[in-house]
């Protein structure tokens, strides 16, 4: 697998809206998208209905993002990273989602957000497609 640096790019979380406890998380307040760049890749979220609208919110370019899901804290007060944007940008890996998972619970305490750990994604998030830039590095 070749080596890729995970980073944060920018978070804007609301702790009124993150937490969800339903059970179809594409439903859940706070999208992310990652975005590549060279050997980095940088995850991006906020609160909106629909993935595509993080492009213009974070000033990207639609040909960088490389995947996204859904960002949350679930009823067992884990940050949760599943879902897909199957329709935008496909989903990324589950190694992928723990990794970017590891580099936001720390960042939780600026947004007064509280967890107890990290949920690994769900089986069910595997029946979306992951986006073809993950295959170049081995995931």
């Amino acid at each position: 697998m070749a080596d890729l640096e995970f980073r944060i790019g920018e978070l804007r979380l609301n702790p009124e809206l993150i937490r969800f406890f339903g059970e179809a998380s594409y439903y859940a307040s706070h999208k992310f998208i990652v975005r590549a760049s060279d050997s980095k890749v940088l995850i991006y979220s906020c609160v909106s209905k629909r993935h595509r609208e993080l492009v213009p919110c974070f000033s990207l370019d639609r040909e960088e993002i490389v995947g996204g899901g859904s960002l949350y804290i679930d009823k067992k007060d884990l940050l949760t990273l599943d879902d897909s944007a199957p329709f935008d940008y496909g989903r990324i890996p589950a190694k992928a989602a723990l990794r970017f998972a590891e580099l936001v619970l720390p960042e939780l305490d600026r947004f007064q957000i509280e967890a107890s750990g990290i949920m690994p994604p769900p089986d069910w998030h595997y029946m979306f497609d992951i986006h073809p830039f993950w295959d170049h590095y081995g995931y």
